[in-house]
């Protein structure tokens, strides 16, 4: 376990990751991922000083440059992460 977590940098915090999704007519908006590269949801980890709505504006904001509004929270799920045993 202390492994896993020893190589976190920064504050001790919750890691708690939030994302949006932006629909277009038919279509979702992806972001490639800096660390692998992959399509995903645009978010990230969220800030303790501020709620769930205000993590994923600010990170839409920062990686898509669009100022979007929240209109509903779509899922919320709690389970163990596959890296911790």
């Amino acid at each position: 376990m202390n492994s896993i977590f020893s190589a976190q940098e920064g504050y001790v915090t919750p890691k708690i990751d939030v994302r949006g999704v932006i629909f277009s007519n038919e279509n979702i908006l992806l972001v490639k991922e800096r660390s692998d590269g992959k399509w995903t949801l645009p978010g990230g980890w969220t800030d303790v000083s501020l709620s769930a709505s205000e993590n994923v504006i600010r990170e839409i904001k920062e990686e898509t440059g669009y100022q979007v509004k929240v209109i509903r929270l779509l899922c919320l799920r709690l389970g163990k992460a596959s890296s911790i045993s």
